[in-house]
């Protein structure tokens, strides 16, 4: 502790379990007071306590650079940044896992890894037979030192409350000098490596799921670490996972990289707030490690969801067993940022800004942003542990002949000091050389932060006459009944750049035009487009006279290609978009959002329209409605049996039955004629509900839930019932207004209302209709 430092430490009894089991009080700390600054805070190598009392371990296992803390010496070549990592990261465990020793120590209650989760694990898996704290039933997590009082984890959900929680510092194995390791002794835990949660924001969840605990007691002998609030990573950047995966002592991520950026605006792939990263591991109780990025040394994010580890079955395995394994898939967020939750946490160290910015430029006309305000704050002396002064020192880097470079305006000190509450503004000037080719160019410049011994990279992406757009990719319908089929859609692709660009369109199939050019394999021919800078380009997608040669009925796809001209000067990946023709066939939707009434007397359907302004005559139709489940969604089916659901066709007064809630009309079909040709096939696949009519005549009825007998058919109506029945609708034409109701049949039935997002109409149909 610093000379000019005084702990004031009042104290509170709390009972704890001895080592026999007896309740005992114990006098723990709660918050202290520390007077004076906490100038610097060092990283300091934690000792094995009793580590000759315990046999050494040859080595623990490792796969895929997931390793035991205590290896960290081997696998890096300079440790200084990874140990400072694993020394701010802790567990919070729950108070009854711990027990007190008579000396003073802790004990933590542990069981060897041999089972989790209610899983046999194989003697194959990661890290079997190691001693994991024992699972109490209270959501224990990892988390890391953010201020020599504070701790941030994830909550998870905006009710938990940590407070009581033990934190333990230096849960780990330790390192003997032959590379070996000694596992960390549970029986004899320090007291001085344990603290009491005793306060907490989460700032009710509100800014991403995130949670600040507040310490009994303020460590001294650990660094804390730095929380991105500017900036984001750059690819390419080291990054490391630490935590106590599975309750275990602590372990790393050794080789991870950021491989991609994603979050908010419009490139996020390249100037996302978001490090997507690989390979990095986390299992259950990982939740709360920090994301810590190596290259900039920031925590990016706190990690709340699974990555790597997999607990995969043993295929044969009797009884079934499984291996922790290390499986990747596709790297993807472990959280948002913490960005939007760092207000919450003390400001202490020197703080720079902006860290990141892309600059965008031509050699014709410059960069967009040719000169950038950089600031360095001190923050106030607010807290107990902000400094009085921080001293700084700004490194240029050399210029690179013949490329964009970075050139330092204002005349100000490159090296000084900054009392707390201060700040210091200067200017860099992005600089463009004659004749500049396309390219894309790293530039930064460092500031050091003396007093804690931390360092910013600031970053400035040079990006000279790049591509850079988006198109929209949803899926296009295209649309036909009668020959020849002249159905077109629209899309768009935005230029996202301060200069114009060539964007190349083209489609991979002949029956399919861009912009009236036909196309064919590989996606030639091409049309190519010029963009203007930030504006948009429309493309028009349309069928080709060889669409009239394609099987009616049959889906047939294609898909449109959009490129830069350039590969070299182009950032954007090329985007695919899938088009697909049903020739004979048209779908025709309808939003609806809204819930259906409850049961009334006399009924309150909900009724929505369809407007048909194509003139074809009607061989088959297919009506179909999608609905959100209720909160209690096991209810919906039951619903179903309360409802009703009813169609009309244009010019007709009649309604036909698609659905009854109850039992089909009582109705005989025509002498001759087979029941099952009318039926119609009620389809519960989660949110949609089908009835198919003619032309399915092999597909027998279905069952509105598991267990029910098959519905009656519904063929003609009966006499005075106001109907029509599905089939009279073939051979008549479909323009016009199309009607659909909804109703709840049953008063006092199910509560929950299901609410209806939509409704389609799909048609098979021939040429224009007389009828």
């Amino acid at each position: 502790m610093p000379p000019n430092a005084r702990l004031d430490v009042a104290t509170v009894t709390q009972h704890v379990l001895s080592s026999t089991g007896e309740r005992v009080p114990m006098k723990r700390p709660i918050r202290s007071t520390v007077r004076g600054r906490l100038a610097a805070v060092l990283a300091l190598v934690i000792a094995a306590t009793d580590a000759a009392a315990i046999p050494p371990s040859p080595g623990l296992p490792t796969i895929n650079y997931w390793r035991d803390a205590c290896e960290v010496g081997t696998h890096f070549d300079d440790p200084t940044e990874m140990q400072r990592v694993i020394d701010a990261t802790v567990f919070v465990v729950e108070p009854r896992a711990l027990g007190l020793n008579p000396d003073g120590s802790y004990y933590v209650r542990t069981r060897p890894f041999v089972d989790f989760d209610g899983m046999i694990l194989s003697p194959d898996s990661h890290f079997y037979g190691e001693q994991a704290i024992v699972f109490g039933g209270l959501p224990g997590r990892s988390g890391f030192l953010v201020s020599p009082d504070s701790v941030v984890t994830t909550p998870h959900v905006a009710g938990f409350d940590p407070t009581g929680y033990y934190v333990l510092f230096g849960y780990q194995n330790a390192a003997l000098p032959d590379g070996s390791c000694v596992p960390v002794d549970p029986t004899h835990f320090p007291a001085s490596q344990v603290r009491v949660i005793d306060g907490y924001d989460n700032a009710s969840f509100a800014l991403g799921d995130y949670l600040v605990a507040h310490l009994s007691e303020p460590v001294l002998d650990r660094p804390f670490l730095r929380v991105r609030r500017d900036g984001h990573a750059e690819i390419g950047d080291a990054i490391t996972l630490v935590g106590h995966p599975a309750r275990l002592s602590k372990k790393i991520d050794t080789a991870g990289r950021v491989v991609g950026l994603t979050g908010g605006g419009p490139t996020p792939y390249l100037d996302g707030d978001v490090p997507l990263a690989y390979p990095v591991h986390s299992i259950q109780f990982s939740s709360g490690s920090p994301l810590y990025n190596l290259s900039r040394q920031y925590v990016e994010l706190a990690v709340r969801s699974g990555s790597c580890g997999e607990f995969r079955p043993d295929e044969g395995s009797l009884p079934q067993t499984h291996t922790l394994i290390s499986a990747c898939g596709p790297p993807s967020p472990l959280n948002s940022t913490i960005k939007a939750f760092a207000p919450k946490i003390e400001r202490i160290l020197l703080e720079t800004s902006p860290l990141s910015i892309r600059n965008t430029g031509t050699a014709a006309t410059g960069f967009a942003q040719p000169v950038t305000t950089y600031t360095l704050v001190a923050p106030p002396a607010r807290g107990i542990y902000a400094a009085d002064a921080i001293d700084y020192r700004i490194e240029m880097a050399a210029p690179v002949p013949g490329e964009p470079d970075l050139s330092l305006l204002s005349s100000v000190p490159l090296e000084g000091s900054l009392d707390a509450g201060t700040s210091l503004s200067f200017d860099v000037a992005a600089v463009m050389p004659p004749g500049q080719a396309c390219g894309v160019f790293a530039r930064e410049f460092v500031v050091h932060d003396l007093t804690h011994g931390l360092s910013d990279r600031v970053h400035q992406t040079l990006e000279v006459a790049q591509t850079v757009f988006e198109a929209d990719t949803a899926a296009l319908e295209m649309v036909g009944i009668e020959q020849p089929y002249v159905a077109t859609r629209t899309f768009r692709i935005r230029n996202l750049r301060p200069a114009e660009a060539l964007v190349r369109v083209g489609a991979d199939q002949s029956w399919l035009t861009i912009d009236g050019v036909a196309g064919g394999p590989g996606a030639t021919p091409e049309t190519v487009l010029t963009i203007g800078a930030l504006q948009s380009a429309t493309v028009t997608i349309g069928l080709a006279v060889s669409a009239n040669d394609l099987a009616l009925h049959t889906m047939h796809q294609a898909s449109v290609a959009v490129s830069g001209a350039d590969p070299a000067c182009t950032l954007t990946s090329d985007i695919s978009v899938p088009v697909r023709f049903t020739p004979g066939e048209l779908t025709f939707r309808q939003a609806i959002d809204a819930t259906v009434p409850p049961a009334t007397a006399p009924p309150s359907p909900l009724t929505a329209t369809i407007e048909v302004d194509e003139n074809f005559c009607v061989d088959e139709i297919k009506a179909s409605y999608v609905f959100d489940h209720p909160v209690d969604s096991f209810k919906t089916d039951v619903w179903l049996t309360e409802s009703t659901w009813d169609l009309q066709r244009p010019g007709s007064a009649a309604w036909m039955p698609l659905w009854d809630h109850d039992a089909a009309p009582a109705c005989v079909p025509p002498i001759g004629v087979d029941e099952s040709a009318w039926c119609y096939l009620y389809r519960g696949v989660k949110d949609a509900c089908q009835f198919e009519g003619a032309g399915n005549a092999d597909r027998p009825c279905d069952t509105v839930a598991a267990g029910d007998p098959p519905r009656p058919p519904l063929p003609v109506c009966a006499p005075g019932t106001g109907c029509e029945p599905f089939s009279d609708h073939v051979g008549k034409p479909a323009r016009g207004t199309w009607t659909m109701r909804l109703s709840d049949r049953v008063v006092g039935g199910v509560s929950a209302q299901p609410r209806i997002r939509g409704w389609s109409l799909t048609f098979r149909g021939s040429a224009a209709c007389t009828n």
